[in-house]
């Protein structure tokens, strides 16, 4: 039999069924799986993966678990949940009488059991989540992204649409190939197609030397001309069948005509034989002006015609045309884009979720509204219902959102796109009341491109933001109403998207001069020469740019929104200047006093959303920023606003996150950060896993905490309030920092310079390690170290010397130092010597025959002892300690778990930032015999890795390290086993005895705090933290445990004031109000206060706890409200001994 006999068969024997459900449901999905042809769950096969009755643990609020049963369910594919209804004058009634509101509110509970089911399965939510009434109809939601959307973004199926052959093949993907529905999919593939033919007509046309930017708005007004006649816009192929049959073969033709059919579109107007067009307007065809085109570049224009435009990816395509119209950025075309989940990941916590939770709240009222218990609502109570529906979308239709840094307006689409699913579940949830779409649309506005703001410098990307809104809200007018015609003008001039700088206005911009009112030029930081004698590069003293002065500079201001969202430049500090321009640096930098000169570039965009959030007029605002934030002055931007008066809160965070650089293509590390007046608990999120699909986008696997979330991103123990110790003051440097390449030689170079023949440079060129040559290869040079000697003492006593840094260094310091900052003035002033030499560091290592050591960003968190004949590059931080006692207590877990938390990453490896890390750290206070057990340790730890390296020159310490983290992998997860590679690595390496070392270090130095040596990293990192603060409050009293007194305090006298040190201090904590909340007067608002009181104190919650929160609560409205709450997946319920508790969904935690 053919699948279609089969399928006619299903329908006509499931369509007669009667209503027993569990009688009948496996039956049914049995002989759905023959019907459409896929495999059967096989009974034999226990893994769980395609099967009925697939058994789900659910945590619960209270900390225990329960077990949930899913209906039909397949890895990968669905969670299946089945009821079945009646029709009128049936015997059985079933789950209820279909068409009733009772038969609605049974398929809204298989749909909120689905949901609970599919969030908690381990192995992650399914791409479709379905319910179905058996014989009747099915309802699907997809979650590709991980959301499925409320009820009402339901797609009905009824039972007999499996008749039809599409409906069919969309099933059966459902069970064999899920992901190929996904249409981002598909936009991705199209997208990157039209691009790339925009591409060859934009490099073509430049070769006829047209303006630049006469070529991007002509291909502009192209691009859309051809969406438009694929989404049925124009006239079907209107554009394309002018190209091919009357332009490319008469060219002459083309630039006449084409104007003609913009002109047409601008106004209304008849085309050709075409009746009227639709009137565009919008500002797009308002200049209709096109150039000539040979009959070679007509067919790159129908090439690009042919593509099916109506399913591109905005997102994707606005960061690709504008690489096709800049010549300069075409080379980088296709290569990458930022990816639409990424996007999503920051968008949804700082826009989506907070208008989420208030439809929450209006179906909740409306829930209340038309549920009668058996009885039928009526039509006032569905009136009723429908207002409050209307309600919430007046609201929405008003929620404007903001990107001061829209760049080609990717998350203004993503935002615009995530706001038509909830109006269009609006739609639907209307509907189910019995108001119609079309009525609703007559009598109001719809979510629209007006509602969406944007910033942006550049001219061509602000125009690019504007088109891409326009084509995805034109999309989404077709995917509703099919070719029904938009109202006209089809595009409208909203003027959301302005173009301007975002951070400072002026009046004007003037070169710098000098005293002599000469200009002052700086060199541009990119353009190098080969030197004539050296035969290096070096910097191209001729090519200059003026230092320019912003006339009148002051902050700018953002035009008012509800929420922002946005992106901005990835620019560190140390890049500003170059980027920027010194002139712009400085004045950003003036404007901003209350931001620390060494933040990057995008600090200024969250301390001004912060600003707008404390004072009111932002509800939320979320920022991508480079994983520095977490480091000392950026973290210092968040800590000021978190510890205010009034307070600001994060909502949201993920302090490491994989990212796709728009600008640049280089895969980056970035943290998101979303913040919200108030004290409000946040949700954290760490990267578990990341997992490569072959794809530009890397799946993520999240671990998540919930609670306050500190300034350094992280929940818990709060180590940014952890105060520099005077007993470790003036002992952490970190190496050298050259500021010029031309210092470093080989052992052979060296020798050529007169080491070992010259009396005295031996002091003077010596071996030199940065952080790489520590922990992986070394590459065995030497540096000339010439501090403490001026030019013409160097020149007298070691001319060689002399004139290889003379040539080397000198050319770059003087080209750098002209109209450039004070240190590299100063730096070229003593050419001579290091940009930094660190006599602080010289002193503290003097007298000492070694001193520890470790990289300060790596992998692994490693200390070692190093000799004092090496000098340490700027990478490393050292430590002015020769006693392996210390090198011990640094290398234990309770110092390396506080500097993972404290010091911050860069891209996805650890920062030991002394000033963090160091300096706050409270050492034990141990006794001599515990002193001896973790010295003797420490150095059988350092002479066991020194001999594996010396036996095994390939035994990096990163290798060794990373062999150390597979054993205790295997050890925490009992798996995988080590490879034959890794077996072989662990032997040579000894990493066996590596790990007994750290474990028994591990324990000794967890006996010399008194503490247990398993205690959690959270309940550790809270001891460290208030011993920090016990040590504080006795160096006030003049008690300091001094490290090494000898050097820190040689006179043996007290001090009895604790200074500030770094200006760190612990900030007295903001007051939070306690007691019974007033019960509002309105259901909303007291929907509103349980959900969010629920959601700020995770636990389990009986109706009398609740009830007790709030000042006159009636327990039956409490509980109504509870009950509505957990129907529409907000809230989980379970029973403790015939009481219901309640919990916000995935919160588990003790009961209040």
């Amino acid at each position: 039999m053919t699948i279609s006999g089969s399928v006619d068969k299903f329908i006509a024997r499931w369509t007669a069924s009667s209503a027993h459900e569990r009688r009948h449901k496996d039956h049914f999905f049995l002989d759905l799986c023959d019907a459409l042809g896929v495999p059967r769950p096989d009974p034999a096969d226990k893994s769980g993966d395609y099967c009925f009755e697939r058994a789900v643990t659910i945590d619960t609020p209270d900390g225990r678990s329960t077990t949930g049963f899913i209906d039909f369910y397949r890895r990968g594919s669905f969670v299946w949940e089945a009821k079945q209804g009646s029709e009128a004058g049936d015997d059985v009634l079933g789950t209820a009488r279909r068409g009733t509101a009772l038969w609605d509110k049974a398929m809204r509970a298989a749909y909120g059991q689905a949901l609970r089911y599919a969030a908690y399965l381990p192995e992650g939510k399914p791409p479709v989540l379905m319910t179905a009434d058996i014989g009747n109809c099915f309802e699907v939601w997809s979650g590709f992204s991980g959301h499925y959307g409320g009820y009402g973004a339901r797609h009905t199926i009824e039972l007999s649409q499996l008749a039809d052959a599409s409906v069919r093949d969309f099933f059966i993907k459902v069970f064999v190939d899920p992901l190929d529905l996904d249409p981002a999919r598909h936009a991705q593939r199209v997208t990157r197609e039209v691009a790339a033919k925009l591409a060859d007509l934009a490099r073509d046309l430049e070769k006829s030397k047209h303006d630049p930017e006469l070529v991007a708005q002509f291909l502009m007004r192209c691009l859309f001309t051809m969406f438009a006649e694929d989404v049925g816009l124009l006239p079907e192929k209107l554009f394309t069948r002018a190209v091919e049959e009357r332009w490319q073969p008469e060219p002459r033709r083309f630039q006449h005509e084409v104007e003609q059919l913009w002109k047409a579109m601008n106004d209304g107007l008849p085309f050709g034989f075409e009746a009227k067009l639709l009137r565009f307007n919008g500002g797009l065809f308002k200049n209709c002006r096109s150039i000539p085109m040979t009959a070679e570049q007509l067919q790159l224009l129908l090439d690009a015609a042919k593509c099916d435009w109506s399913n591109v990816e905005p997102t994707i395509f606005g960061t690709l045309l504008e690489r096709a119209l800049d010549p300069f950025e075409r080379q980088k075309l296709g290569a990458h884009f930022t990816p639409r989940e990424y996007i999503e990941r920051l968008v949804r916590p700082a826009v989506i979720e907070p208008l989420r939770a208030e439809w929450v709240i209006a179906q909740a009222q409306a829930r209340q509204l038309v549920d009668k218990g058996d009885a039928e609502p009526t039509a006032d109570d569905r009136k009723k219902a429908a207002t409050a529906i209307r309600a919430f979308h007046d609201k929405l239709v008003q929620t404007r959102v903001l990107d001061p840094a829209c760049g080609s307006g990717n998350f203004l689409f993503v935002t615009l796109d995530l706001f038509k699913q909830i109006e269009a579940e609006v739609l639907r949830e209307l509907a189910d009341l019995g108001v119609t779409q079309a009525a609703f649309e007559l009598e109001g506005v719809m979510v629209n491109p007006g509602q969406f703001l944007g910033i942006e410098i550049n001219p061509r990307a602000r125009e690019i933001a504007d088109l891409v809104l326009w084509i995805g809200y034109l999309q989404w007018y077709r995917r509703v109403h099919g070719d029904l015609r938009p109202a006209e003008p089809v595009l409208r001039e909203y003027k959301n998207i302005v173009c301007r700088d975002a951070v400072l206005v002026y009046d004007d911009i003037r070169p710098r001069v000098d005293e002599n009112s000469k200009p002052i030029t700086t060199w541009d930081q990119r353009t190098f020469k080969t030197h004539p004698i050296t035969g290096k590069e070096v910097p191209d003293e001729d090519a200059r740019v003026p230092v320019l002065d912003y006339i009148n500079a002051r902050p700018a201001e953002w035009p008012e929104a509800d929420f922002i969202v946005s992106n901005p430049p990835f620019i560190g500090n140390w890049l500003m200047r170059q980027a920027l321009g010194d002139g712009y640096a400085e004045t950003v930098r003036a404007n901003y006093p209350d931001v620390p000169e060494s933040c990057d570039f995008v600090m200024y965009w969250w301390e001004k959303a912060a600003v707008l959030a404390r004072q009111g007029k932002v509800k939320r605002f979320g920022f991508i920023t480079t994983n520095s934030l977490r480091q000392t002055f950026s973290r210092r931007v968040l800590a000021r606003h978190l510890e205010g008066d009034p307070p600001l809160s994060l909502t949201f965070a993920i302090p490491d996150h994989p990212w796709v650089d728009s600008a640049e293509g280089a895969a980056v590390r970035i943290a998101m950060t979303v913040g919200e007046a108030g004290k409000r608990t946040g949700r954290l999120l760490t990267v578990k896993k990341e997992v490569e699909t072959g794809d530009i986008a890397v799946v993520v696997i999240f671990d998540q905490k919930i609670g306050g979330l500190n300034a350094d991103l992280t929940v818990g123990a709060d180590v940014t309030q952890a105060v520099p110790l005077r007993s470790n003051e003036n002992l952490s440097n970190p190496g050298v920092k050259l500021h010029g390449a031309g210092f470093i030689v080989t052992p052979e170079e060296a020798v050529k310079l007169g080491l070992g023949n010259v009396a005295g440079l031996e002091r003077h060129i010596r071996l030199y390690l940065n952080g790489k040559d520590v922990m992986q290869k070394p590459r065995k040079v030497m540096v000339i170290d010439l501090f403490g000697l001026g030019s013409n003492e160097v020149r007298d006593k070691f001319p060689s010397a002399y004139q290889w840094v003379y040539e080397r260094v000198k050319p770059e310091r003087d080209t750098k130092a002209d109209g450039g900052t004070k240190d590299s003035q100063q730096y070229a002033r003593d050419w001579w010597l290091f940009g930094k030499p660190r006599p602080e560091l010289r002193k503290a290592l003097s007298g000492l025959r070694r001193y520890i050591a470790t990289t300060e960003t790596a992998k692994h968190r490693v200390f070692q002892f190093l000799d004092t004949s090496i000098l340490p590059d700027n990478m490393l931080v050292n430590i002015a300690l020769d006693d392996a006692y210390f090198l011990g207590i640094v290398s234990s877990r309770f110092h390396v778990t506080w500097s993972l938390i404290s010091g911050g990453t860069l891209e996805d490896r650890p920062r030991y930032n002394k000033t963090r890390c160091f300096d706050p750290f409270p050492f034990p206070d141990a006794a001599d015999d515990q002193k001896a057990r973790i010295r003797e340790v420490g150095e059988r730890l350092d002479a066991l890795r020194k001999c594996v390296q010396a036996d095994h020159p390939d035994a990096t310490l990163t290798g060794m390290y990373n062999a150390l983290e597979r054993l205790r992998q295997i050890e925490r997860e009992g798996g995988p086993a080590l490879t034959e590679k890794e077996r072989a690595f662990h032997e040579k390496a000894l990493v066996g005895v590596l790990k007994q070392l750290h474990d028994e270090l591990d324990a000794a130095v967890a006996d010399a705090y008194g503490w247990p040596v398993d205690l959690p990293d959270d309940e550790l990192l809270a001891r460290l933290v208030a011993l920090n603060h016990e040590r504080a409050e006795e160096e006030k009293r003049g008690i300091v445990r001094w490290l090494r007194p000898d050097f820190q305090n040689p006179t043996g006298k007290t001090a009895a004031v604790q200074p500030q040190l770094d200006g760190l201090s612990v900030p007295e904590k903001v007051a939070t109000p306690t007691g019974p909340q007033p019960w509002p007067k309105s259901v909303p608002d007291q929907l509103k206060a349980i959900r969010d009181l629920l959601a700020s104190r995770p636990g389990s919650w009986s109706v009398d706890d609740v009830a007790a929160a709030f000042k006159g609560a009636r327990k039956t409205a409490v509980e109504k409200h509870l009950v509505t709450l957990a129907a529409l997946g907000v809230l989980i319920s379970n029973a403790d001994k015939d009481e219901m508790r309640w919990g916000v969904l995935g919160h588990t935690i003790k009961k209040v």
